[in-house]
């Protein structure tokens, strides 16, 4: 065991988990001067836990059970070149900035948006201000976390052997003898990660309910929480929901742990067998695809449509002359560019100090050491980023000025961000490496350096692309700890995206989220080009 290759992951780890950590520490001790039984007597903490959990348990719902249907309909009848595509989708969903989104779903289902305009044409009400509240979170949540279930199910689909739909053939059984006896077994085993990740992701959601929730009756916690720090200054009470929210967050985390994430097993399947399945002649399962292929278009393909229409039609040539706008894209490029390369040395000392502790373990080595490692790169699944930036903003009070040190805060946030996806992307095919190579790499003296380059990086190159590409994405598009320390000296794009959202520029705001758009593209595909090489975009 390489004391070169253990200690700096050991570092990375304890600065992932003591930033955290500090975070926690911070907000425990704030919180501790107020009442709890007041707060817990409080009838509006009463009603945003209700929604919290209303609207992630229906927003989990509705992204199943329409992620399963594409998912069901592109196995039966795309093939290779629906799977590209659906992957894409979801790729593409993956790195969406949620300010930008939001834009394109009041641009189609908005008062004034292209539902309302068909309804008028038709003589038909239109939607009003219905959007605002459920109905838009909902609509966000299924738009972003649709494809992401879809992608998931694909891959368990498409990895059941040929030999299954053969027999299911020459047994002559229906659509739902299909479901019963050949999907589901493959679909239960990835259900409960795949819906676990999705709840967690609506509970902590913030920036879509930030500009569609429409008011104090469609608040999560995490909304709660910024407008108790930010509007109001109540440090306590913003605390105290911090603590909550930690707590519900960590339970969810325990309960996933039950259910390890297989997904990786469809991944290299090529979703050949749908060609077999015996319900793909069903005129019932062609009309039930051609409608769930009509609703999956105007969910995820209808807002990006607007989005890009409505960029061209607004101030996109003036955006260039706009200091506001020009010192946003500077500061937006800078902290991604800084996040995907911290992230991607600190994701890979964390696996490199994994893959030296769990080979050993296989002659009894320190097994419990890479589940540490594992724990400490994902803690901050558990840290919204709104309860980091109160965390911080409490540590720094009376020793530094945290608007100050905000570009720093955003960025510290954006790596914690992406370090649990980079090191998913990692650890992998560094561990395979390391189990084909230690020995040989040892006998002829290569390490260091000359190891990662001659040996790790063309094995690791695609998926080091992608996690260096998803880390500049997610922090192009991140409203997190922005929303707490954005200031007239300091913006990124979603935070003037959402200043100028705020005061109804729409014509603006939509050259703004089209700015945002291509950037956080920009950065995806080419960051995984330019690492991963030619072949690397999925």
């Amino acid at each position: 065991m390489s004391a070169a290759r253990l200690l700096p992951g050991i570092l990375a780890a304890l600065i992932a988990a003591g930033l955290a950590a500090a975070a926690i520490w911070a907000i425990a001790a704030e919180a501790g001067g107020l009442d709890l039984g007041s707060v817990w007597g409080d009838t509006y903490l009463h009603g945003v836990l209700a929604f919290t959990f209303k609207q992630a348990v229906l927003s989990t719902l509705l992204a199943a059970l329409l992620g399963l249907a594409a998912a069901r309909a592109v196995h039966r009848r795309a093939g290779p070149r629906g799977a590209r595509a659906l992957h894409l989708i979801a790729s593409l969903a993956l790195v969406m900035p949620t300010t930008v989104a939001a834009v394109g779903i009041v641009s189609v289902w908005g008062r004034a948006g292209w539902f309302a305009d068909a309804a008028a044409a038709l003589g038909l009400p239109g939607p009003g201000a219905t959007l605002y509240g459920l109905p838009g979170v909902l609509l966000a949540h299924v738009f972003f976390n649709a494809p992401l279930m879809a992608r998931i199910f694909h891959g368990a689909l498409a990895a059941i052997p040929d030999g299954r739909w053969r027999l299911a053939a020459q047994l002559g059984i229906g659509g739902r003898e299909v479901w019963r006896f050949v999907e589901w077994p493959a679909i239960k085993r990835v259900l409960p990660s795949a819906c676990g990740l999705v709840f967690l992701l609506c509970f902590t959601s913030f920036a879509l309910v930030l500009m569609l929730g429409g008011g104090p009756r469609a608040s999560t916690l995490e909304v709660a929480i910024y407008e108790a720090a930010r509007l109001d200054f109540d440090l306590a009470r913003a605390a105290t929901l911090s603590l909550i929210q930690l707590a519900i967050c960590a339970a969810i985390l325990l309960a996933l742990a039950r259910f390890p994430a297989d997904w990786s097993h469809g991944r290299g399947a090529t979703g050949q067998g749908g060609w077999l399945r015996p319900d793909c002649a069903e005129l019932q399962g062609k009309l039930a695809d051609a409608i769930v292929a009509s609703v999956a278009i105007g969910i995820v393909a209808a807002p990006l449509t607007a989005i890009v229409l409505g960029g061209f039609r607004g101030e996109l040539l003036g955006l260039p002359g706009q200091p506001a706008f020009r010192a946003a894209l500077m500061a937006s490029a800078a902290i991604a560019l800084a996040s995907s390369a911290i992230t991607c040395v600190l994701a890979w000392a964390i696996c490199e100090a994994r893959r030296s502790l769990v080979l050993p373990s296989r002659a009894g080595g320190v097994a419990w050491g890479a589940g540490l490692l594992d724990l400490a790169s994902t803690i901050y699944l558990a840290v919204p980023a709104i309860v980091f930036g109160l965390g911080a903003f409490l540590l720094l009070r009376g020793v530094a000025d945290a608007f100050t040190l905000a570009p720093l805060l955003v960025l510290a946030a954006n790596v914690l961000l992406s370090l649990p996806f980079a090191v998913r992307a990692l650890q992998g095919r560094l561990a395979e490496s390391g189990a084909c190579h230690d020995r040989l790499c040892a006998s002829l003296g290569i390490s260091g350096w000359a190891r990662f380059r001659l040996v790790e990086f063309p094995v690791v190159r695609r998926e080091l692309g992608f996690a260096a590409a998803l880390a500049a994405a997610l922090s192009v598009g991140d409203l997190g700890v922005i929303a707490l320390f954005g200031s007239d000296d300091f913006r990124t794009l979603p935070w003037l995206l959402y200043e100028r959202s705020g005061r109804y520029q729409s014509g603006e705001a939509a050259a703004i989220a089209l700015a945002l758009l291509a950037l956080s593209l920009v950065f995806f595909i080419g960051i995984e080009r330019l690492v991963g090489g030619r072949h690397a975009v999925r």
